[in-house]
């Protein structure tokens, strides 16, 4: 057989827009010249100069002993699940292990699900504005993405009656993110209640990203509110260490399955043998895993004492300009509309070597909202957010 290939050898799926935007330029500029940065958009973990249990470190003694037997599961070992079952017991959410697969990303673990709800060119819906990377993961999986909006009042809301007259045809999933990044926003409980009757009457799938689920702040009245255990419709919860632990180099995430048995079964099924064609997460991290968990309130205390500290620093420096969240670790900051957001993260950065993201990054309709993150050391985010409120006043 004679393969013929002509033109491009890429596929259409990938044929992103690859040129670096100009605030990233500027910002690897600067750094090669040794310009010293307060750059408040890190939020990874291990660069914020976070305290970590030194119980984490003990567990070297089972990753030394990992090695001695490898017994592959699907699911991923029982040891881990029946771990990250206790952990939703800990939140009041009855989930059973064997509906608990193990991925080694939130990534990873939204790429097995559009594989294995979604056919070619059908739709998932996601809230707007959020994380670009899902725009990456929709087009490899050859998977359309419908937005639907949320609104901010004074608070973030989701409008149920837009949603409901506007499903688009052939929706096979609705992806729920609470709290939302970057908005910090919560789905609350009548939300999800409209949501599942809207799966319920069109047929399609719920998918509960709960990441940042352990950070929603208390003046909320929220708490940690798990879909996990979701009877009534197909849901899929998805968390993992990235954030609950702060470990996202350490690459584990889970699903958990969940709504009428019949679905959950052949959802399962299906999803196991999507797991066992790749066996992505590696055997010492499960091994760690149950540790890491029993420790987490630790490091988990001590993230929650800084984004507050952040946020309130935020509060006091822009008022009412500074957007309400629930939780998470990004907050918003509203600038005038006659200010272009990317232009004026570029002025910042130029004149005042403070780095912000432009809204317009993750989905804004407008130009006139800036996104830090909370996790940056407390004195560094305050002298950052100084800067920024002068550069705000003189644009």
């Amino acid at each position: 057989m004679t393969c013929l290939h002509k033109g491009n050898m890429f596929t259409d799926r990938t044929s992103w827009n690859l040129q670096t935007n100009a605030i990233s330029d500027a910002v690897r500029a600067a750094r090669r010249s040794g310009r010293l940065l307060n750059d408040l958009t890190i939020s990874n973990p291990t660069q914020c100069g976070l305290g970590f249990p030194e119980a984490w470190g003990q567990a070297s003694t089972i990753w030394a002993n990992a090695h001695a037997s490898y017994q592959p599961d699907a699911r991923g070992s029982l040891h881990a699940r029946e771990a990250i079952a206790a952990y939703y017991a800990d939140g009041g959410c009855d989930v059973n292990p064997e509906h608990i697969f193990l991925t080694a990303s939130t990534s990873e673990a939204y790429a097995w699900l559009f594989r294995l709800l979604v056919n070619v060119g059908e739709c998932v819906a996601m809230p707007a504005p959020s994380y670009p990377l899902l725009d990456y993961l929709a087009d490899l999986s050859d998977v359309t993405l419908w937005r639907y909006p949320l609104h901010y009042d004074g608070r973030w809301w989701l409008d149920v009656e837009a949603l409901r007259m506007g499903i688009a045809q052939g929706l096979r999933a609705l992806v729920s993110i609470s709290p939302n990044n970057p908005t910090g926003s919560v789905v609350r409980r009548e939300e999800w209640a409209a949501l599942v009757q809207l799966a319920q009457a069109h047929s399609f799938a719920l998918i509960s990203d709960e990441v940042f689920a352990d950070y929603q702040f208390a003046p909320s009245g929220l708490g940690r509110q798990s879909r996990a255990a979701e009877s009534e419709v197909l849901t899929f919860t998805l968390s993992g260490i990235s954030k609950v632990l702060a470990l996202p180099q350490m690459k584990l995430s889970w699903i958990v399955v969940s709504g009428p048995r019949r679905d959950v079964d052949h959802a399962c099924k299906r999803l196991e043998l999507i797991a066992d064609t790749f066996l992505s997460v590696n055997g010492p991290v499960q091994s760690t895993l149950p540790t890491w968990l029993s420790e987490r309130a630790v490091i988990q205390g001590e993230i929650m004492q800084r984004i507050q500290l952040n946020y309130a620093c935020l509060r006091d420096v822009f008022g009412v300009d500074c957007l309400n969240i629930d939780g998470g670790w990004s907050a918003l900051v509203r600038i005038p509309r006659v200010i272009d957001d990317s232009t004026f993260c570029h002025a910042l950065l130029e004149k005042d070597g403070v780095v912000v993201d432009p809204g317009t990054l993750f989905g804004f309709a407008d130009t006139s909202h800036l996104v830090l993150s909370l996790l940056i050391p407390p004195e560094k985010f305050a002298e950052g957010v100084t800067q920024l409120a002068k550069r705000v006043a003189t644009a």
